[in-house]
């Protein structure tokens, strides 16, 4: 992206900013004997609060970010290059954030009911579940059957399981 000289000539890249969102899809800085994976803030998803967080953005960044990425394509936000091509910032203060954000998640959240018909009784579960790593770890659950055992069938119809 920036000019670089190259055996005493100055060159421009040849990589432009349209090339940024697949560069960064398919490349990765990090070496594959990296076994901590630090936690990153999804800029996609990330309340204001959490943004204001990331050392070096401003409130009026954080202002341009929530409002933008609710009109992006699902392929614009599939990388953290649109905060540059959409020119939310400039490319030093991208670089400075980089390794703190991401955009995409590898948690995710479950809730599952089971039901007992011989016996006439329900357990309603949640779970976190995270997929970073070679194998899915739960790494938070609870039994919130307090809050009852209906559960939506068919989005569309509002239909919803007999309770019981």
């Amino acid at each position: 992206l920036r000019p670089r000289v190259v055996d005493g000539v100055a060159q421009s890249s040849p990589v432009g900013l349209e090339h940024l969102p697949v560069l960064m899809d398919r490349t990765t800085v990090e070496p594959p004997a990296t076994k901590e994976i630090p936690g990153l803030i999804n800029v996609n998803t990330a309340p204001g609060v959490v943004l204001r967080c990331i050392e070096g953005l401003t409130d009026e960044q954080i202002r341009a970010i929530m409002e933008i990425r609710g009109s992006l394509t699902g392929e614009q936000r599939a990388t953290t290059a649109w905060l540059v091509v959409e020119d939310v910032l400039d490319l030093d203060t991208y670089i400075a954030i980089a390794p703190k954000i991401t955009a995409r998640g590898q948690q995710f959240t479950v809730e599952s009911l089971g039901y007992g018909d011989h016996v006439g009784t329900v357990t309603r579960l949640q779970a976190v579940v995270d997929l970073v790593g070679p194998i899915a770890q739960t790494v938070y659950c609870r039994d919130i059957t307090s809050i009852g055992g209906r559960f939506p069938v068919r989005k569309g119809d509002e239909e919803f399981v007999r309770e019981r």
